[in-house]
């Protein structure tokens, strides 16, 4: 029996019907497929939250109040109140402004050395989020990169970044978090939705 193979012609076909299949299948893929990336800002965004819980509840660490010149006055920016812990886990760099990213890294599993560079506080946790907080105006700016080889190593711009592999939270003195850039802003506002990362992107460039 004469063994018959696949003509030049047929290939071409064949090739053609997997382009085809491939271009139509991909962005549907896309649109199934989570982003990644929001789920880590979403997963961080509640980190922080629970963190500051612990943190800001615990009167060994952060009074509510000040006693000044005999009186007790209330002190509603927490994390600028003065309440060093005394025990001996809570030594050197547990107060000032390197307090609440020392207690804040306290509570993580660690896998990046703690480290301080000028006024910046870094280090990386388990699930591969890198962590890094500056202080300013009563609080703290804490950026994020969540590992991502195929985004850009900054915060979303509409001009500069648009592919980001960063996010930045701001956390006031009184403990209350809010996105500091717009494409954390835009999954925060839509946390249930993980299939369409090109809606979040729209939404940021719309603030």
């Amino acid at each position: 029996m004469k063994k018959r193979g696949f003509t030049l012609a047929e290939l071409i076909v064949t090739l053609g019907i997997l382009g085809i299949i491939s271009a139509i299948s991909i962005p549907v893929m896309q649109r199934i497929m989570p982003d990644k990336d929001k789920g880590m800002v979403l997963k961080a965004y509640k980190i922080i939250n629970e963190i500051n819980q612990n943190i800001l509840n615990d009167p060994s660490l952060y009074l509510p109040n000040s006693f000044i010149n005999g009186t007790t006055t209330p002190c509603n920016k927490i994390l600028s109140c003065n309440s060093k812990p005394v025990d001996g886990h809570h030594e050197t760099g547990y107060a000032g402004n390197a307090k609440y990213p020392h207690l804040f890294s306290d509570n993580l599993n660690l896998t990046e050395a703690y480290k301080v560079q000028s006024s910046k506080y870094e280090f990386a946790s388990g699930d591969g989020i890198k962590w890094s907080f500056v202080y300013g105006d009563n609080g703290y700016d804490i950026t994020i990169d969540v590992n991502n080889p195929v985004r850009m190593a900054c915060t979303y711009n509409k001009t500069t970044c648009k592919n980001p592999g960063q996010f930045k939270f701001r956390v006031n003195a009184d403990g209350n978090v809010s996105a500091a850039d717009n494409l954390t802003k835009a999954y925060l506002e839509n946390p249930d939705n993980l299939h369409d990362r090109q809606a979040d992107l729209t939404k940021a460039a719309s603030y």
